[in-house]
Protein backbone atom coordinates (compact mmCIF):
# COMPACT_ATOMS: atom_id res chain seq x y z
CA UNK A 1 0.00 0.00 0.00
CA UNK A 2 1.19 3.51 -0.84
CA UNK A 3 3.54 4.74 1.76
CA UNK A 4 1.98 8.00 2.11
CA UNK A 5 -1.74 7.36 3.23
CA UNK A 6 -1.68 6.91 6.68
CA UNK A 7 -4.04 4.02 8.69
CA UNK A 8 -6.97 6.05 9.68
CA UNK A 9 -7.68 7.02 6.16
CA UNK A 10 -10.92 6.36 4.04
CA UNK A 11 -11.14 2.66 2.87
CA UNK A 12 -12.09 3.89 -0.24
CA UNK A 13 -9.43 6.87 -0.80
CA UNK A 14 -7.09 5.64 -3.30
CA UNK A 15 -3.70 3.19 -3.15
CA UNK A 16 -1.61 2.01 -5.07
CA UNK A 17 -0.37 -1.92 -4.63
CA UNK A 18 2.47 -3.62 -6.79
CA UNK A 19 2.24 -7.43 -7.23
CA UNK A 20 5.06 -9.98 -8.07
CA UNK A 21 3.84 -11.68 -10.96
CA UNK A 22 5.68 -15.09 -12.83
CA UNK A 23 6.44 -13.56 -16.77
CA UNK A 24 4.70 -17.04 -17.52
CA UNK A 25 1.20 -15.64 -15.65
CA UNK A 26 1.38 -12.38 -17.53
CA UNK A 27 0.55 -12.81 -21.17
CA UNK A 28 -3.19 -13.93 -19.84
CA UNK A 29 -3.49 -10.92 -17.12
CA UNK A 30 -2.73 -8.63 -20.43
CA UNK A 31 -5.18 -10.99 -22.83
CA UNK A 32 -4.84 -10.92 -26.59
CA UNK A 33 -3.91 -7.22 -27.40
CA UNK A 34 -4.23 -6.11 -24.42
CA UNK A 35 -8.50 -7.06 -24.05
CA UNK A 36 -8.57 -9.01 -20.53
CA UNK A 37 -6.44 -6.31 -18.64
CA UNK A 38 -8.79 -3.51 -20.72
CA UNK A 39 -11.62 -5.16 -19.10
CA UNK A 40 -10.26 -5.58 -15.74
CA UNK A 41 -9.49 -1.77 -15.70
CA UNK A 42 -13.20 -1.11 -16.36
CA UNK A 43 -15.02 -3.75 -14.26
CA UNK A 44 -12.91 -2.78 -11.69
CA UNK A 45 -12.46 0.65 -12.26
CA UNK A 46 -8.55 0.73 -11.56
CA UNK A 47 -5.52 2.10 -13.26
CA UNK A 48 -3.44 -1.17 -13.99
CA UNK A 49 0.16 -1.29 -15.25
CA UNK A 50 2.23 -4.30 -16.21
CA UNK A 51 5.39 -3.42 -16.30
CA UNK A 52 7.22 -4.97 -19.19
CA UNK A 53 11.06 -5.63 -18.14
CA UNK A 54 11.37 -8.37 -15.71
CA UNK A 55 12.71 -7.73 -12.16
CA UNK A 56 16.33 -7.56 -12.18
CA UNK A 57 17.84 -11.02 -11.51
CA UNK A 58 14.44 -12.57 -11.77
CA UNK A 59 11.44 -13.58 -14.09
CA UNK A 60 8.67 -12.38 -12.34
CA UNK A 61 7.31 -8.63 -13.60
CA UNK A 62 5.20 -6.18 -11.62
CA UNK A 63 1.46 -5.03 -11.61
CA UNK A 64 0.65 -1.79 -10.72
CA UNK A 65 -2.84 -1.38 -9.56
CA UNK A 66 -4.17 2.23 -8.30
CA UNK A 67 -7.69 2.56 -7.09
CA UNK A 68 -9.76 2.34 -4.37
CA UNK A 69 -8.81 -0.41 -1.70
CA UNK A 70 -12.20 -2.71 -2.17
CA UNK A 71 -11.72 -2.69 -5.96
CA UNK A 72 -8.61 -3.80 -6.10
CA UNK A 73 -9.09 -6.74 -3.68
CA UNK A 74 -12.24 -7.68 -6.23
CA UNK A 75 -9.92 -7.28 -8.76
CA UNK A 76 -7.04 -9.40 -7.20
Amino acid sequence: VDGSSSLNADPSSACEVRLLIPQIFCGAIIGKGGQHVKELRQTYQLEIKVFSQCCPLSHERIICLRGKIDDMIECI
